[in-house]
């Protein structure tokens, strides 16, 4: 197995960059991390070739990040794709939802996504709190809104409206 370092590699006379003249054949992975000069093309193997109009490549490419908001990405899983704040890319499309980088699921906007459908649902919702708001819109029973939060006890269920701080407890009954 052949090994070569090097800090810098130029061409024969030390002046310029270098030049393969009967190619270069490399296995395993090559980095570049700057050029000083606008090539015209490269070409990687009969697989790959870069140059002003873009990439084209015959076979997989697999990318573990990429610049820009990936509008003209084609073929490819859209749900695997990340927007300029680093959040996923659920759903592509007016009403998508993101998962940003600290990992919280996001709707696009304030009250314009459901989470399941009529048919398709959720099985169960594991959470801690439940915070529950209508806050810019309105309920169908009194037109006013609300913001409300159900805590659990050890043996009672709490609620406390958020907004005037009042706290309840649940009257249950146990059932067998």
């Amino acid at each position: 197995m052949s090994r070569l370092r090097a800090n810098q590699i130029t061409n024969e006379n030390a002046n310029g960059a270098p030049n393969f003249p009967h190619g270069i054949t490399v296995t395993g992975i090559v980095t570049a991390t700057t050029t000083s000069t606008t090539l015209p093309q490269i070409v990687v193997g009969s697989a790959v070739t870069a140059n002003s109009q873009g990439i084209d490549v015959t076979g997989i490419v697999t990318a573990t990040s990429f610049k820009g908001n990936g509008a003209n990405l084609t073929g490819i899983d859209a749900t695997a794709l990340k927007d300029g704040s680093g959040n996923v890319i659920v759903q592509a499309s007016a009403s998508a939802v993101s998962v940003t980088a600290g990992k919280h699921f996001n709707p696009a906007s304030t009250n314009s996504t459901d989470l399941g459908t009529t048919s398709l649902r959720w099985r169960n919702i594991y959470t801690n709190d439940l915070n529950l708001s209508n806050e810019g819109s309105s309920n169908d029973f009194d037109g006013s809104w609300g913001n409300w939060t159900i805590q659990e006890g050890e043996s009672d269920l709490f609620l406390k409206n958020n907004r005037s701080g009042k706290k309840y407890k649940f009257s249950l009954t146990e059932v067998s």
